[in-house]
């Protein structure tokens, strides 16, 4: 616990509960952006909108509110974001691109892979642009004598 305070991530309540002779702790969530500082990143605006919409396909820019809304949780649904933005690139050129302009604008960028993740890493904590590569589910190559699958980053293992 003292970890997770002294890193800002979150505030925790900590209740202890006895049963005969051993305690259980349990943690509970309350807060997950409001100790999180968002640092000097730039807003997102109506001229960075335009220049992914050139940079990708129209269904890989989405910044419809209900479409947004699974990625803006984890799969547990203990963290919530708020992102705005949701960028679903094809290509590793396309996140190159991506990434370069954001670094470019100073807007905060969170990926996503299946969003099937249990701590809460890849999912927004502010309103960052989500970055997921859920398009990039392409299995590349499977070597039979070692057991070796090579896919692209969207990829679902359970799904293979």
């Amino acid at each position: 616990m003292n970890l997770l305070k002294s890193l800002r991530l979150t505030n925790v309540n900590k209740t202890s509960v006895a049963f005969g002779h051993n305690t259980v702790h349990k943690y509970e969530q309350r807060s997950y952006a409001k100790k999180v500082l968002r640092d000097g990143f730039a807003t997102l605006a109506d001229k960075d909108l335009t220049k992914f919409e050139s940079m990708l396909d129209k269904s890989g820019v989405i910044t419809d509110a209900d479409m947004i809304s699974p990625h803006n949780k984890d799969w547990t649904n203990k963290f919530v974001g708020s992102s705005k933005l949701l960028l679903r690139p094809k290509t590793t050129e396309e996140v190159s691109m991506i990434l370069k302009y954001c670094n470019d604008r100073k807007l905060a960028v969170v990926p996503q892979g299946g969003n099937t993740g249990l701590v809460g890493g890849s999912t927004p904590v502010h309103d960052e642009i989500i970055l997921s590569t859920a398009r990039m589910n392409n299995i590349m190559d499977f070597n039979e004598s070692y057991g070796i699958l090579s896919t692209q980053a969207g990829v679902i293992l359970s799904d293979c």
